[in-house]
């Protein structure tokens, strides 16, 4: 998670900048039109990952209805809840297993724990099938 805290946004690499500013666009338009996935769903169609929308939504929902304390996005920077879901999504393509629900404790309530390691397991599969291995905070121009 410490890799990605504070790391300016634009230097991401493509599909972890894709990520947060999918997050962040879903908390905007879930709090000003009810729906998250106004302009989140177009976009994940035009990135080509259609198939990953639905465990993308079912992670937002999770986040929305268990989180221990309110989801904070940042502006230049990654927030240190927008790390947490990048390091979890980037855990679970690289071990290519489902997430294990005790790593979220303190980060959702109990009760959201499985849900969203489902979802966090199922979006990591469709968004990345070939894993994250390549995944940096900074990609510094390289090729994802």
């Amino acid at each position: 998670m410490y890799k990605w805290v504070d790391q300016p946004y634009i230097t991401l690499e493509p599909r972890a900048r894709f990520l947060v500013w999918a997050m962040r666009r879903w908390w905007h338009d879930n709090a000003t039109v009810g729906c998250g996935s106004r302009e989140v769903g177009p976009a994940f169609h035009c990135y080509g990952r259609i198939a990953a929308l639905p465990h993308f939504q079912i992670m937002m929902l999770a986040l929305r209805d268990t989180l221990i304390e309110p989801f904070r996005t940042g502006w230049t920077e990654v927030s240190e809840h927008e790390a947490i879901v990048l390091s979890l999504l980037a855990g679970a393509a690289n071990s290519g297993s489902e997430l294990d629900a005790e790593r979220l404790a303190g980060f959702v309530t109990p009760q959201g724990a499985q849900r969203l390691a489902g979802a966090i397991a199922g979006l990591a599969d469709k968004l990345a099938p070939q894993s994250f291995q390549a995944w940096n905070p900074s990609h510094q121009g390289k090729k994802s």
